[in-house]
């Protein structure tokens, strides 16, 4: 399920990309999915199901710590990582590597990246 299908994180030029980074932060400052005050995680993966073609799904232990070293939650680290995403994607054709299997979106093209890069399970010997 894409609601947005025209909205692509890789698509989009520098100027409408901030006018989406404001509105992901209103829209993570609205959300209350979970009763902890953690809002990181969810709002991320919400919001990755809701617009797979533009948020990356988030974790603590892989995303937090591959882009901070650290776990702790914020809607700063949450903005920083979407922008970060979105300059990857300037500098990276991922959009060659799409499939229908794990890699069906530029972001969770990411998020895989970074998955691999964090898991020891992935780590070549």
């Amino acid at each position: 399920m894409n609601c947005c299908p025209n909205i692509n994180l890789n698509r989009l030029n520098k100027i409408d990309f901030l006018k989406v980074k404001e509105i992901l932060g209103k829209l993570y400052d609205n959300l209350s999915l979970m009763e902890t005050k953690g809002k990181l995680v969810s709002n991320s993966k919400m919001m990755h199901y809701l617009l797979p073609d533009l948020v990356i799904p988030m974790d603590r232990q892989n995303t937090l710590n591959f882009f901070f070293g650290n776990t702790n939650e914020s809607k700063e680290k949450f903005l920083d990582i979407i922008e970060c995403t979105y300059y990857i994607t300037q500098e990276i054709n991922l959009s060659k590597f799409l499939d229908d299997e794990w890699n069906q979106s530029v972001p969770k093209i990411i998020d895989n990246a970074i998955i691999c890069e964090c898991s020891p399970r992935y780590r070549f010997k």
